[in-house]
């Protein structure tokens, strides 16, 4: 608030009576988010919220008037209501006001006719400016405004608002006042749909309070059915607590909602609108073009006015070239739905006829097959994919494809061989390895038919299946055919053959000769777009150059690399697209290594469940490093080990021998931090055994996990002060050409140590000097703190005596050790230790205790399912119990302290 307006004398006259506002429903839900981040505008003259019927609008507005009272503003409420009298409106109005000479006379003019709307608005201006705070009006259900005068009167309170006035109008409709020049000065907040939409975690909160046995899934169903729909998530709420005892049946729309959207929105327009977008329902999404083709010129003209100027459940977006889209609500869907079923069956097939031949046409195959199956052609939808297929593939959209492909009905697939190839890579698209590999094994068995681009196909199908069962053997095999490229000039194929060799190439320990490979021009499709949305683009190549910087140990290269792809691949890709979500899962351990902790967690939540349904291997593993690595730097070590036993137990990580030693490697060096003796020595033996086998087999990955074997003995023997067998270890690490440059800085951190134990303090000060120089260079924080306390001994012997001349030595090392992981407690005697619920076993049973499922478990400690039952696991064994009843029932019995408050959840 200005001085002047602190100044304002106040005015002598009394206040009226407020007017009457609805008041806060007793459950609602807080939008903190939302209000927060309106208060910095709370003085501005004009305050708009946009939003369909049952959008919270009114809940929002009141949350609004409870957020301002104590910063000293003074709320008026106004209803408008559809048919009231424009004279019963003044009426009220003016009851709203502070009382007033003017004001009187106009209420007294009010009891016949509205009185003229400058001279009211005169006088409501001059009431208000007298007063000595600020004043909110809040004006609801503006649409049903229709008299002409009434908006003139709001339009001059708008256009001539004193300081101290600020409205806030709710409205289902565009308001037909004029705001540009609000807008322009800076003096107008507008709140629309988007942003009225409640986000999962509200609706998590509604669901909690109301609906606690609704499952994790039930949850994600619910807000994909409501899409944040205020009303619609409390009906379907109520619902679910009706129907308790089934909490399997499915979300749907209820009674309740379609005869609240039949009220509220649908009876309210024209009988032409409303059997157009009945007819227009089956498609999802239409546009434009397609109301004009099907419907004509005139219904499109209506229709497009109706949704500018309505909020109706039908949301605009816009698409690549500026074209607008518009999207039903999945409700309202629902509903549209309900009615085309009742059109005669004649009309039904004409209009999915129509809708799908459209789509078709346009090269929309997933919905253009959709809508000719449910029209009873599915012949014609295989015709149209069939057509244009190869050119979807090769346009860079193999998601389209895969959705598309996964309409057809699998008999009409087997009777299509030129169908076949492509449903091969559906079926890797849904992760149905075993069902690829039979696929493609009848398609070689038929290959000398096929042409040179179909042979190359097949080769990349094989070699990107072995990538996701992380084989590297076949993957080794496979990949010098695709260096074979005559005859191959397709955007696709040549940036298949770029990544995939550039990947072999990275696990093979050769990153240079990976960056090789993939420098060189961005690749373009035949429509001269860049290949982006496709495993073989441009995202997908940043993604591996910046894993191949990771692989030396160049975090602050590999960083900047992931970041700019994760940043260009959600921008024009989407948050859930596959580039995305692998730059994602490197990047998390990234960000944990160069000592970035908030951004590791942050992308560890939002992206680790996405990168489980992809199964990358590599990007899962990257991810789960860097949870463990965040749960080691907070001292949690129990946390750490029960993340990567998880995905160790995960059943596509079990048939992986590289993924699961190096899962091994990372729980033996945890427990070595947390002094667990034993349990590294079980952590051991088991990559020992791993080692053997992948030697036993000849497995591709065989020396890179003897490698990471031979530095977990190296860290054992000096564990037990076996120093000489350290030693041997470490100096043939070193002497090894093919060890990564993660893995060398590992053992020369060790080597330091060895020098110091063995008196060799200078030369130990010189190489530690050498080793923190190499990890301020590449960026690497995690590294230098995770090699032990005797390391971390040099680090602070050498943070004592950093030359003068070099004070960013000094605060690369302030930084490095403020990092230390906290040290564990040794209080209790192990055995006890083993035997007590650890602290975080202790907050899974206060959930447990509540009743939660392990969903709702993670949820609230922020970790994987996997995680929890892990912990549930490790509970019963303690416990002596076989399930959760059991559990529930030792924990009261022995009077365990079940840490109901969840301190310290980390």
């Amino acid at each position: 608030m200005s001085t002047t307006e602190r100044t304002r004398p106040h005015s002598t006259a009394p206040a009226r009576p407020a007017a009457a506002a609805p008041r806060l429903p007793a459950d609602m839900v807080e939008r903190t988010e939302l209000i927060e981040a309106w208060l910095p505008h709370r003085h501005r003259r004009c305050h708009v919220v946009l939003g369909p019927a049952g959008s919270g609008k009114t809940t929002l507005a009141l949350q609004w008037r409870a957020r301002l009272s104590p910063l000293g503003f003074h709320a008026a409420w106004l209803s408008m209501h559809r048919g009231e009298p424009p004279q019963a409106l003044a009426r009220r109005l003016i009851a709203a006001c502070p009382q007033s000479p003017l004001l009187e006379e106009a209420q007294a003019g009010a009891a016949s006719a509205f009185p003229s709307p400058g001279m009211l608005a005169a006088a409501m201006l001059r009431a208000f400016a007298h007063q000595g705070h600020d004043v909110m009006l809040l004006i609801d259900d503006y649409q049903n405004v229709a008299d002409p005068q009434v908006h003139e009167l709001f339009q001059t309170l708008l256009d001539y608002a004193p300081a101290n006035l600020h409205l806030l109008i709710l409205s289902r409709t565009e308001l037909p006042l004029s705001l540009l020049r609000l807008a322009t000065s800076g003096q107008l907040h507008l709140i629309d749909w988007q942003r009225l939409r409640f986000t999962r975690a509200e609706t998590s909160q509604l669901v909690g309070r109301h609906a606690p046995a609704l499952p994790p899934h039930g949850l994600a169903r619910l807000q994909a059915l409501t899409d944040g729909w205020a009303v619609g998530i409390r009906m379907l709420v109520q619902a679910a607590q009706r129907r308790h005892a089934d909490s399997r049946a499915p979300l749907r729309i209820t009674t309740q909602i379609a005869t609240y959207l039949q009220r509220e929105l649908l009876s309210h327009l024209p009988a032409a609108l409303l059997h157009a977008l009945v007819r227009l329902s089956p498609a999802r999404h239409f546009n434009e073009a397609l109301v004009a083709r099907l419907l004509g010129v005139d219904i499109l003209e209506r229709l497009s006015t109706l949704l500018q100027r309505e909020r109706l459940l039908i949301t605009a977006t816009t698409r690549s070239g500026g074209e607008t889209w518009w999207q039903f609500h999945p409700l309202l869907h629902e509903l549209l739905l309900t009615r085309f079923a009742q059109m005669p069956a004649e009309s039904q097939q004409r209009a999915r006829q129509g809708l799908g031949a459209w789509f078709a046409q346009r090269g929309m195959l997933d919905d253009a097959a959709r809508l000719l199956i449910a029209a009873g052609e599915p012949e014609a939808a295989a015709d149209w994919i069939e057509a244009h297929a190869g050119s979807l593939f090769f346009r860079g959209e193999l998601q389209a494809l895969v959705r598309a492909l996964s309409v057809l009905p699998p008999e009409l697939l087997a009777r299509r061989p030129a169908l076949r190839l492509w449903d091969a890579w559906s079926l890797l698209c849904h992760r149905r390895f075993d069902a690829c590999a039979r696929s493609l094994a009848e398609l070689e068995r038929g290959a000398d038919g096929q042409s040179p681009r179909q042979r190359y196909l097949l080769r990349m199908l094989k070699v990107s299946l072995a990538i996701q069962r992380d084989d590297l053997a076949a993957v080794a095999q496979d990949v010098p055919g695709l260096r074979e490229t005559a005859g191959i000039d397709d955007a696709v194929l040549l940036g298949g053959r770029r990544n995939l060799v550039a990947w072999s190439l990275l696990q093979q320990g050769r990153p240079e000769e990976a960056r090789r490979h993939l420098a060189g021009p961005m690749l373009v499709s035949d429509d001269g777009t860049p290949l982006r949305d496709s495993p073989f683009g441009s995202q997908m190549s940043s993604v591996i150059l910046g894993a191949t910087h990771l692989h030396e140990g160049g975090c602050r290269q590999a960083e900047a690399v992931l970041s700019a792809s994760l940043e260009q691949s959600v921008a024009t890709l989407g948050e859930q697209s596959l580039s995305a979500c692998i730059a994602a899962g490197t990047l998390c351990e990234v960000r944990v290594e160069t000592g970035d902790v908030e951004g590791a967690r942050s992308l560890a939540a939002r992206y680790l469940q996405m990168l489980e349904k992809l199964a990358y291997p590599d990007a899962l593993l990257s991810a789960t490093l860097a949870l463990a690595r965040l749960q080691v730097l907070a001292g949690d070590f129990d946390e750490a080990l029960a993340v990567l036993d998880a995905l160790a137990e995960l059943p596509m990580v079990r048939g992986m021998p590289r993924i699961g030693a190096r899962l091994c490697l990372e729980a033996f060096h945890t427990c070595l931090l947390a002094r667990r003796e034993k349990e590294a020595g079980a952590r051991l033996a088991a990559l020992e055994a791993l080692a053997r086998q992948a030697h036993a087999v000849a497995h591709h990955g065989a020396a890179t996990i003897a490698r990471w074997t031979e530095l977990a003995q190296a860290q054992w023997h000096l564990h037990r002060l076996q120093d000489a067998k350290a030693g041997d270890l470490i100096g043939a690490l070193e002497a090894d050409a093919a060890l990564d440059g993660r893995l060398r800085f590992q053992a020369g951190a060790l080597a330091a140590v060895i020098l110091r134990r063995g008196g060799r303090e200078r030369m130990a000060a010189r190489r530690t000097l050498e080793l923190v120089q190499q990890a301020r260079a590449l960026g690497l924080f995690a590294s230098l703190v995770a090699q032990g306390p005797e390391f971390v001994d040099l680090l602070r012997e050498l943070a004592r005596c950093v030359p003068a001349d070099d004070p960013m030595l000094a605060l690369f090392l302030e930084r490095v050790l403020a990092q230390v992981p906290a040290a564990p407690s040794f209080a209790v005697p192990a055995r006890a230790r083993r035997e007590a619920p650890s602290r975080r076993e202790r907050q899974v049973l206060a959930l447990l205790m509540h009743d939660l499922s392990n969903r709702r478990i993670a949820e609230a400690l922020g970790v994987s399912v996997e995680t929890v039952r892990w912990h549930l696991k490790n509970i019963y064994l303690k416990l002596e119990v076989r399930g959760r009843r059991d559990a529930i029932a030792a924990v009261r019995r022995l009077g365990i302290d079940p840490d109901p408050r969840h301190e310290d959840l980390r």
